[in-house]
């Protein structure tokens, strides 16, 4: 009997194992970045654990992009997870002071494309990319929809663009994040509102002259 539970428990123990290997081989290469210097002596929740509760979240998972950021006023860790024979990647949020879940959306291939055109149209420019204002103090907390993919959805409908200026407001009863986006060698810009609820665009109209304020 007693050489039998030692059976068990060593095969508990290699599982485990296993286990724990396989968590950190999805893990590997990819290191965190900072948006910005300084977020990390800010962050209460260290990278490994925030790793791990991103990972908790998406079966099979494995992180092929990872960035300590400030996202709607909140410090987060963002992780963008891919699953084997799924289309497109997870974006979980991680709060980086609680260690809690905030956001987790499916973003398509477009959509991944579309955000790494901006931040290497930002990086070419010069620039940083253009930070969210609110027409009204409080709008944000109404929104069903994150900036960042309300952004996704606007690129994806502007190839090229870069975003210049973004505002969430209310316009004509419609409750819209609205972006102006630039096109390197193309006149005025492209305007695109995407619906704060739904994350939907509903327009898109182009409009002569510079880049917006």
């Amino acid at each position: 009997m007693g050489s039998r539970w030692s059976r068990i428990l060593v095969a508990a123990v290699v599982v485990a194992a296993a286990s724990a290997c396989e968590a950190g081989e999805r893990s590997e290469g990819s290191e965190i970045e900072e948006a910005a210097p300084g977020l990390a002596a800010r962050a209460k929740v260290d990278g490994e654990t925030a790793r791990a509760a991103a990972l908790a979240r998406v079966t099979g998972g494995e992180i092929v992009g990872a960035e300590l950021e400030e996202e709607d006023g909140r410090l987060v860790y963002s992780f963008d997870i891919e699953v084997q024979g799924k289309a497109g990647v997870e974006e979980i949020w991680v709060d980086a002071v609680s260690g809690e879940i905030v956001s987790q959306e499916h973003e398509s291939e477009a959509q991944e494309a579309a955000e790494a055109e901006e931040r290497e149209g930002a990086g070419e420019a010069g620039g940083a990319v253009a930070v969210l204002k609110e027409d009204t103090p409080g709008l944000l907390a109404r929104a069903r929809v994150t900036d960042q993919a309300a952004r996704a959805a606007a690129l994806a409908r502007v190839p090229g663009g870069r975003i210049v200026a973004a505002e969430l407001e209310e316009e004509d009863g419609a409750f819209i994040f609205s972006y102006d986006v630039k096109v390197e060698g193309k006149d005025g810009i492209e305007e695109v509102h995407v619906d704060a609820l739904t994350g939907q665009v509903i327009r898109l109209e182009h409009e002569g002259g510079g880049e917006g304020a």
